[in-house]
């Protein structure tokens, strides 16, 4: 219900972009997989340090990379606004 209110809010907003943190994790809560780039999967543990809730730099460069995505997406940023380099891994 929160979620509902958020998306509703940001809707009438400008500029403003409402992510969807909980169903970009619902792959690490399953144990599944996630698609990092187009044909390209990992076990979306990879993505998360020891503890298993926090990312490390391979899943902060992926959140940013879908953030991104979504900018573009939704907001019309130019595809070269934000630029992110790949961890090493």
């Amino acid at each position: 219900v929160l979620n509902d209110h958020i998306r509703a809010w940001g809707a009438g907003q400008p500029r403003v972009l409402v992510v969807p943190f909980a169903s970009w994790a619902e792959p690490l809560a399953a144990g599944a997989d996630i698609e990092i780039a187009p044909g390209e999967r990992v076990p979306a543990r990879t993505l998360v340090t020891e503890d298993g809730l926090h990312p490390n730099a391979f899943g902060v460069w992926n959140v940013l990379q879908r953030v991104d995505a979504a900018m573009e997406a939704s907001l019309g940023t130019p595809a070269d606004a934000l630029v992110f380099a790949r961890p090493e891994t």
